[in-house]
């Protein structure tokens, strides 16, 4: 849960980062835009040990 934690802080923090660009700054570059979006891929892959880590202290 704690790692699932994190993981969506960064997922947030990659997306604010990608509308700052987007919106604020209207520069993009390669590098700032790989960053953002490697923070944002890495919530595919905690959905399901999130579901599996609710159900076990939840029950259901």
């Amino acid at each position: 849960m704690l790692l699932g934690g994190i993981i969506i802080s960064s997922v947030a923090g990659g997306i604010n980062y990608m509308i700052n660009i987007i919106f604020k700054q209207k520069k993009a570059y390669t590098y700032c835009i790989a960053g953002a979006l490697l923070n944002i891929a890495m919530l595919p892959p905690l959905i399901p040990e999130m579901r599996q880590s609710i159900k076990k202290l939840w029950g259901r």
